[in-house]
């Protein structure tokens, strides 16, 4: 799986998503995770930490309830604010923040 967006549901109950860079004994290791918000001009994709630099961030087994492939349209939406830039095709009706 490495290489694809995932989504990952902490115990705490928060959600991220990010590229998943490594699995391992320790943890899943991911690229620029982030969750959404819901702000006045819609839905925004915000980082774990609003004053750390945007980093991979390390989210250890024991705090990872589950996690799995990301839907594409949020999934589209990372790549092209963290990722390469490119984005799959918007399917009609789908609303994908930005």
């Amino acid at each position: 799986m490495s290489g694809k967006i995932v989504t990952v549901k902490l115990t705490s109950g928060e959600e991220f998503f990010g590229k998943l860079l490594n699995s391992d004994d320790e943890g899943l290791l991911i690229e620029k995770p982030v969750t959404m918000t819901p702000t006045q001009q819609g839905m925004s994709l915000v980082p774990p930490a609003l004053t750390a630099e945007h980093v991979d961030v390390l989210f250890k087994h024991t705090h990872v309830l589950f996690f799995s492939n990301t839907r594409e349209e949020l999934a589209s939406a990372w790549e092209e604010n963290f990722g390469n830039g490119l984005a799959v095709a918007k399917k009609p009706g789908l609303i994908v923040p930005g």
